[in-house]
């Protein structure tokens, strides 16, 4: 929501955030965002995940993607090491 400038939507956008299933689910995560860093440095060297980027006019993202072999594991629901 932070670059969202329409009141409304702004307001609507944060909501489904809000409400959605994963809302929350790092609070009280020792170490915060260092911790959830170091575990995607890792999903990448092991070859779980890759970058993906997103452009738009003015602005774009980099996220992460499952590879084939991070679907794989994920399908076999076995926890990463």
């Amino acid at each position: 929501t932070k670059y969202e400038t329409d009141p409304r939507r702004k307001k609507v956008r944060r909501q489904l955030v809000i409400a959605s299933e994963h809302f929350g689910v790092l609070e009280g995560l020792r170490g915060g965002v260092d911790v959830v860093l170091g575990l995607m440095d890792e999903l990448r060297g092991e070859g779980y995940v890759v970058d993906a980027q997103r452009q738009w006019n003015g602005g774009g993202y980099t996220y992460p993607v499952p590879t084939k072999q991070g679907w794989e594991r994920l399908e076999e629901g076995r926890l990463f090491s």
